[in-house]
């Protein structure tokens, strides 16, 4: 496969990767304003969030093994379909416990599309230019992220209407269905559970394990109090919300394309972790402390240059690694842990929300990320250059 059909190949699944990433974000950052309205506090809001990380906490290593073992193009059209229903019954609940089994429903929606979509795209991947063909795939989810923030924040002001995040959130699954079904059509190779084990005892899982644990963690705290802390404390509108989201997706774009051509010529995926996780931690605090909508945009930028390093990297580490046929199952592991931490944190935040302030979530959530930067370069690294590639 050429460089340019690769490239292309990366484009297919990055059009998918935007439908998805499209309707999670129109739910996780304007739900807790559809919450809001329902009259539940910030503890019972963070509580509900987490419920999308608790149904792929679930399901998500089950559905990873088992793309290795179906076809992943039927699972991410059924995932895709799961979001249409959920976009369809969610405006009319009223009743909380049908709020949670909806959220849990919305989160195996998710986890169908996301374990589908990636096994897919690594099985595929082509073994050159890895980190430029991770960046068109991850460029992807962030367009679809920023976009989607756009379009639902201007809508919502427009029409003053919460219930207008709905109305995206089925037009961007329908969409999914759509370009789903351009995705090839992968047989499955049956194996033994067994034989994952040979991946869990590669040192660089357990080194995956942790950073994602870390940058995860402030995605938890974030998805429980990251939209109320520009409404309510920093004061901006539902349309600055979606414009600022907006505006960090682009630059996003343009990072991780430098990220994955820095990656493709030094090839030091560890030491750019680490860095990537300081500066991450320091302006995720700092971001909490903003007073108008330009200096938390600036904030954020510099926070997501970071970012952008972190969610590029551990694809590209997992694709080198690891064996392509297991990949489904072994990814899977690892956004297990990436969605475990999102729920523990989601709570965790949605508690310091409610008793101390969102500021104190970005101050505690950048300080973890700080932390684990310093730990990846002056201790993890140390070790790792030390000793084999794998576990005696």
């Amino acid at each position: 496969m050429t460089k340019n059909s690769q490239t292309r190949s990366a484009f297919l699944y990055a059009v998918n990767h935007f439908f998805i990433f499209a309707f999670h974000w129109a739910m996780i950052l304007f739900l807790p304003l559809f919450f809001k309205q329902a009259g539940l506090n910030d503890a019972l809001i963070g509580v509900l969030i987490s419920l999308f990380s608790l149904a792929t906490i679930i399901l998500i290593f089950p559905l990873g093994v088992l793309a290795d073992r179906l076809n992943p193009r039927i699972m991410f059209l059924s995932g895709a379909s799961c979001a249409v229903l959920f976009n369809i019954l969610m405006p009319h609940t009223l009743s909380l416990w049908a709020m949670c089994a909806l959220m849990l429903f919305a989160g195996g929606a998710i986890s169908l599309m996301l374990i589908s979509i990636s096994a897919l795209f690594i099985k595929q991947m082509g073994v050159e230019q890895r980190g430029v063909q991770v960046a068109v795939f991850n460029i992807g989810s962030i367009m679809g992220a920023g976009i989607s923030a756009y379009f639902s924040g201007w809508l919502y002001l427009w029409k003053g209407d919460i219930m207008v995040i709905f109305w995206l959130g089925a037009g961007y699954s329908a969409l999914a269905i759509l370009t789903g079904l351009m995705l090839p059509s992968l047989k499955g190779i049956p194996f033994s559970v067994l034989e994952y084990k040979e991946d869990m005892g590669h040192a660089w899982m357990w080194i995956l394990i942790f950073v994602v644990a870390i940058t995860a963690s402030h995605s938890g705290f974030e998805h429980a109090g990251y939209t109320l802390l520009q409404t309510e404390v920093i004061g901006l509108d539902a349309e600055q919300v979606g414009r600022a989201f907006f505006y960090i997706s682009l630059w996003m774009t343009a990072i991780t394309l430098f990220a994955g051509r820095l990656h493709d010529r030094l090839s030091r995926p560890l030491i750019m972790l680490g860095i990537a996780m300081v500066i991450s931690g320091i302006f995720q605090a700092a971001s909490g402390h903003a007073h108008e909508f330009m200096d938390f945009l600036a904030l954020r930028l510099a926070h997501t240059f970071g970012d952008s390093f972190s969610t590029l990297l551990i694809p590209v580490v997992a694709a080198t690694t690891f064996s392509r046929r297991r990949i489904g199952g072994t990814y899977a592991f690892i956004l297990t842990v990436n969605t475990a931490s999102y729920f523990i944190f989601a709570n965790i935040g949605g508690l310091i929300n409610q008793n101390m302030g969102f500021i104190a979530s970005f101050d505690l959530s950048g300080a973890l990320l700080l932390a684990g930067g310093i730990i990846a370069i002056f201790i993890i690294r140390p070790w790792f250059r030390a000793r084999a590639s794998h576990f005696i």
